[in-house]
C-alpha cells in the first residue's frame, strides 16, 4: 500500500489515540475476538490498514457492539474518502464510514452511563465530528454531480444525506433544486413543506411558496403564505402588496383594501397602492375612502388620468364644487383638453357658479376657433 501525506499520518495517530481500553462490561470481548482485535491494533499502528480493517470486521461478526472495532472501522474508511487509494470511490467510502459512526452513536444510546466510562466522551466528540465532515464531504460531491448536470446521480447523493441527516434543511433545498431542474413543482413544494417543517419562520421559503401558489392562481394558499411573510418582514412592500393582490383574486375586497392601505402606511409615496385602494373602496362604495385616495393619487402623481379618475368620481357623487376644482387641476395640465373645458361649463351649470362658467365659455370658444 502507498505511503500517506503527513495529515493522513496525523488521522492515524488521532486513531490509535481512540484505540484504548474501554471499561464497560458489555466491551469485553474474549477468544479469537480477543486476539483479533489485539492483532487489528497492531496493523492499525503499522499503517496496514486494509489488514487491520478485515480483522476489526471480524471482532464485530461476534461482539457486533463493540465501540472500539466500530470506531476504527469507521476511521479507516474514512481515511479512504479523505485520500483514496486506486479503485476506491470516495463517496462509497464516506458513506460506510457514516453508517459505522452511527452504529457507535446507536452503542452510545444503548448504554445510559457510558459518559462514566473510560475514553467513551473523547470517541463520542469525534463521532459527531467526523459524521459533520462527512456530511460536508458529500454534500460538496452532490454539488458538483448537480453542476454538471447529473441530475439523478446527484438526487441520489442528496436523498442518502437525509438518511444521517434527516433535519439538514440544505439537503431539502438542494432537492427542491433538483425537482425545479426536473420540472416537479409539486415535489419540489414538498421539500419546501418539509423544510418549513423544520423551520417555520425561513423566509426565503415562504417566499418560494408563496410565489409559486400565486403564479398557480391558488390564490388561498398564496395569500396565507404572503401574511406570514408580513409577519416576518413588516417593512418589505411586496408581502402586502401581493396578500392584496391575492385576497382581490378571491373577491374578498375588504381585505384586498385592507393590505394596500398597509403599503401606503409603509410607503406614502406608492402611486400604484394608492391607485389600487381608490378603485377598490369605490367597488365597496365606501365613499370616504374612494374620495381620499384618488385625491392622494392625483397629489403624489398629477397626470391627466389621475385628474379624470378624481373628477369623473367627483360629478358622479354630486360633488360640484370639488369637481370643478380638480377639473381645472385637469385643464392646466392640458390647455388643449376639451373634455375638461366642457365638464367645467357643465359642472359651472350645476353648482351655478357664473364666474366659472364665463371663464371656460370664453376658453371653450377659443379652442373651437
Amino acid at each position: 500500500m502507498k505511503r500517506f501525506t503527513s495529515i493522513f499520518i496525523l488521522i492515524t495517530m488521532m486513531m490509535l489515540v481512540f484505540t484504548v481500553s474501554l471499561s464497560a462490561k458489555s466491551q469485553k470481548i474474549r477468544g479469537k475476538s480477543k486476539v483479533d482485535l489485539r492483532s487489528a491494533n497492531l496493523y492499525l499502528q503499522s499503517q496496514k490498514f486494509e489488514k487491520a480493517l478485515g480483522l476489526y470486521l471480524k471482532v464485530i461478526e461476534e461482539t457486533p457492539d463493540n465501540v472500539e472495532s466500530l470506531k476504527n472501522i469507521a476511521d479507516i474508511h474514512f481515511k479512504f474518502g479523505m485520500e483514496p487509494e486506486e479503485g476506491m470511490i470516495p463517496l462509497n467510502e464516506f458513506k460506510e464510514s457514516a453508517v459505522y459512526y452511527q452504529k457507535v452513536k446507536a452503542v452510545f444510546d444503548s448504554i445510559p452511563d457510558w459518559r462514566e466510562y473510560n475514553g467513551f466522551e473523547d470517541i463520542y466528540k469525534d463521532t459527531n465530528l467526523k459524521l459533520r465532515s462527512i456530511w460536508a464531504k458529500i454534500f460538496i460531491i452532490g454539488q458538483n454531480e448537480l453542476s454538471e448536470d447529473r441530475i439523478n446521480e446527484s438526487e441520489a447523493i442528496f436523498e442518502d444525506l437525509l438518511l444521517f441527516a434527516p433535519d439538514s434543511i440544505k439537503t431539502y433545498m438542494m432537492l427542491a433544486m433538483i425537482e425545479e431542474k426536473k420540472g416537479d413543482k409539486e415535489k419540489q413544494m414538498k421539500y419546501f413543506s418539509r423544510i418549513l417543517e423544520k423551520n417555520p419562520n425561513n423566509e426565503q421559503v415562504i417566499e418560494i411558496m408563496a410565489n409559486n401558489f400565486y403564479e398557480k392562481a391558488e390564490y388561498d394558499k398564496a395569500a396565507e403564505y404572503y401574511i406570514r411573510l408580513t409577519v416576518l418582514n413588516p417593512t418589505k412592500v411586496d408581502n402586502f402588496s401581493y396578500a392584496a393582490f391575492s385576497y382581490y383574486n378571491l373577491k374578498d375586497y375588504t381585505k384586498s383594501l385592507e393590505y394596500f392601505e398597509k403599503v401606503y402606511e409603509i410607503d406614502p409615496n406608492n402611486v400604484e397602492a394608492i391607485a389600487n385602494a381608490a378603485s377598490i373602496a369605490q367597488t365597496l362604495k365606501n365613499d370616504e375612502k374612494s374620495k381620499k385616495y384618488l385625491i392622494l393619487a392625483f397629489e403624489k402623481e398629477p397626470s391627466k388620468e389621475n385628474a379624470a379618475a378624481i373628477v369623473i368620481y367627483l360629478s358622479g357623487k354630486n360633488l360640484w364644487d370639488d369637481a370643478i376644482k380638480y377639473a381645472e387641476k385637469w385643464y392646466e395640465l392640458d390647455k388643449s383638453n376639451k373634455d375638461a373645458v366642457q365638464m367645467l361649463l357643465y359642472f359651472a351649470d350645476k353648482a351655478n357658479n357664473k364666474t366659472i362658467k364665463a371663464k371656460y365659455q370664453k376658453i371653450f370658444n377659443d379652442l373651437n376657433k
